[in-house]
């Protein structure tokens, strides 16, 4: 329990502080050099995370499926087509939503929370694609997997609509170098994924989830106009 508690203490005291340095080299500098970097570093970072929480939960003899992975599927055909029926969907609702001007709108607000970080060129759109697919896998096991567990075996009892609240606001507080907002927008969606987790009893939904929310910012064009702004200006 003690090293568990020193993954969160890590996870929730040093790792943010470490994103904020990070992200405001990125604010001052504005080149593709630092974002490069810092993508680089929130992958690492969060894989050391993992790795460490692998280690641990085998020292303690806790299971994967203790971690929430647990396949429901009942064949690989079935888990499969689930996840196609996913990504079409998706990406058909997305391609809905953006023609709607009250969601551009909001598009818009929710990249100016991380407009400096946005890749630019086709290499930084690469890298970034690769952090969201580690943002996908490893925040859900940090954030939702392992927290879960955590707090389900802490000495004090903890509802599941607690648990859902308490790993939520942790979530968002991962997230302190976008900003105040972006801390509210991160934790709404940290207790989306949260409930998503709980509903269905495996982490893998969750992952999917997003995996494709992240990957939005990767393929999508910027649509903030400081963004776009800084673009011209590196070309």
């Amino acid at each position: 329990m003690i090293l568990m508690t020193l993954i969160i203490l890590f996870t929730v005291i040093i790792v943010p502080l470490l994103d904020v340095i990070g992200y405001k080299r990125i604010e001052r500098e504005k080149s593709s050099k630092a974002r490069m970097q810092f993508y680089y570093y929130l992958i690492t970072i969060e894989w050391l995370i993992v790795g460490a929480i692998f280690l641990v939960s085998y020292l303690n003899g806790i299971s994967m499926k203790e971690l929430g992975f647990i396949f429901q599927f009942e064949t690989i055909s079935n888990f499969l087509y689930f996840i196609g029926g996913l990504l079409t969907s998706t990406i058909v609702l997305f391609f809905v939503l953006s023609r709607i001007p009250f969601y551009r709108k909001m598009l818009e607000k929710q990249l100016s929370l991380i407009e400096h970080m946005l890749p630019a060129s086709i290499k930084e759109r690469l890298v970034f694609a690769l952090g969201a697919i580690t943002a996908g896998i490893c925040e859900e096991i940090i954030y939702r997997g392992f927290l879960f567990h955590y707090f389900s075996q802490a000495p004090f009892e903890l509802s599941t609509t607690m648990i859902m609240i308490v790993t939520s606001v942790i979530f968002g507080l991962a997230h302190i170098y976008q900003g105040w907002k972006g801390v509210i927008v991160t934790g709404l969606v940290g207790f989306l994924m949260a409930r998503f987790y709980v509903n269905s009893g495996t982490l893998i939904i969750p992952i999917i989830l997003h995996i494709i929310i992240d990957l939005r910012f990767a393929v999508l064009p910027n649509l903030n106009k400081k963004s776009n702004t800084s673009i011209a200006l590196e070309k």
